[in-house]
């Protein structure tokens, strides 16, 4: 019996450094919200998180209110405190940054988020950190 993915394994490492350093959570919250994954996972049998794929469902949704809910109820069952839907994706286009070694994949990547044009994700998810900016101007000298 599988009792992980690498694939997810990949993505939940991602999600838990996004939320300890751009959200700034605590090692508690972040350790409360891997138990509650590791619980969606076992449940549906380690399944990869690419199967879950909303978009396609989302076409009958006039606003984002439904994932809401389902986000809000899910953590609630679960004992821990809320995280919105939209987090997940910053994660996941934070890790497309970090996975694409071409335009082309990125491109690609971006649609997959939904967005026509890649300078949408770009723009909206491509925030540098200070500390990083400061890495990468010194690695140029």
């Amino acid at each position: 019996m599988t009792n992980h993915n690498p694939t997810n394994e990949r993505v939940k490492r991602h999600y838990f450094a996004f939320l300890a350093e751009a959200q700034g959570h605590s090692e508690q919250t972040i350790d409360t919200v891997a138990k509650a994954i590791s619980r969606f996972e076992a449940y549906t049998r380690y399944k990869d998180f690419k199967a879950f794929h909303i978009e396609q469902h989302r076409k009958h949704w006039s606003n984002a209110s439904p994932i809401r809910t389902i986000f809000k109820e899910a953590f609630a069952a679960a004992g821990l405190p809320y995280f919105n839907p939209h987090s997940f994706r910053k994660t996941l286009a934070l890790l497309g940054g970090e996975l694409c070694e071409t335009p082309e994949q990125y491109k690609a990547w971006s649609q997959n988020l939904g967005h026509e044009h890649v300078l949408t994700t770009f723009t909206s998810y491509g925030d540098v950190s200070s500390y990083r900016q400061a890495e990468i101007i010194r690695a140029m000298a």
